[in-house]
């Protein structure tokens, strides 16, 4: 694995991922007085399964915080992606630049920038202070520069100790390692895939698109396909390609969906009609 694949991964994150109208301030204001916490966290949830991309980015605040949910980088930059596919005025970039400059997920961003610079001493300098605030991806930042430079073991390990103290990053990274490894026959590595995702419900989307043949056809497996979609579509991860997916399969397998359900998926897929779902492989050099 070179920093090229490692990248990668961040990339193909924001690949999972006709907007209802956008939650203003006031409305904002209005709900966080007047629900509790646990309302809150399910008001925003509800909207961003209908695709408001207001919604998503106020899910992204909770998975940056911690609030409601347990802090994730990539649960947090999987929203994002779905607000920017939602609202075309909408950048992720922007959204990370609004952060204090020693946020952590901020510099996480920024790390990703400089690896795609191939900025050595800015990458290692960010992991240092990610490691130093806490964040369990500063240590799979520092295994990815270990392997650069050739010690792959080391590494590697380094990586799983961040993955083991929390990085859904680092997990994320090993659960891929087949494909990483030239292995086309075994894209993901489908065990730890299904207990991260026990722990990370965004990795339900790999899963399925794993079981939909989207990375290779060896593993087809339309049923399983869309169990791993509805369990991404409960923490509000569907998107708009996995909802049409899930429109395909009712419809070619003739299942019926009340109406409610299949406005909110027509919703969703929105801009999609009509047009073949396009397959995406992981790019591997």
């Amino acid at each position: 694995m070179n920093m090229k694949k490692f990248i990668l991964v961040y990339v193909v994150l924001l690949g999972l991922t006709s907007c209802s109208d956008q939650l203003t301030e006031n409305e904002m204001a209005n709900v966080v007085q007047s629900k509790n916490q646990v309302e809150e966290y399910n008001y925003y949830l509800e909207k961003a399964r209908w695709g408001d991309a207001g919604a998503y980015v106020k899910l992204a605040d909770f998975y940056r915080e911690g609030k409601y949910v347990k802090t994730d980088f990539l649960g947090m930059t999987a929203m994002l992606a779905l607000a920017e596919q939602y609202d075309s005025n909408f950048r992720l970039q922007d959204y990370l630049k609004t952060l204090p400059e020693d946020d952590s997920y901020r510099l996480m961003s920024e790390t990703m920038e400089g690896i795609g610079k191939k900025d050595c001493d800015k990458v290692k300098n960010i992991a240092s202070i990610l490691v130093a605030n806490g964040k369990p991806e500063g240590y799979v930042i520092n295994g990815a520069m270990q392997v650069e430079e050739g010690d792959t073991i080391g590494g590697l390990e380094t990586i799983r100790y961040g993955a083991e103290q929390g990085s859904s990053f680092g997990e994320l990274i090993l659960c891929m390692a087949p494909a990483f490894m030239g292995k086309s026959q075994q894209p993901y590595n489908a065990e730890k895939l299904i207990g991260m995702a026990d722990k990370f419900p965004f990795a339900n989307k790999f899963l399925a698109e794993m079981y939909a043949g989207e990375v290779c056809d060896s593993v087809f497996n339309p049923e399983l396909a869309a169990s791993y979609l509805l369990k991404a579509d409960k923490y509000g991860f569907l998107g708009r390609r996995g909802a049409k997916w899930l429109l395909d399969y009712y419809e070619s397998k003739q299942i019926e969906i009340d109406e409610l359900e299949k406005q909110r998926l027509e919703t969703l897929s929105r801009g999609l009609e009509n047009k073949e779902m396009v397959t995406e492989e992981i790019p591997i050099e």
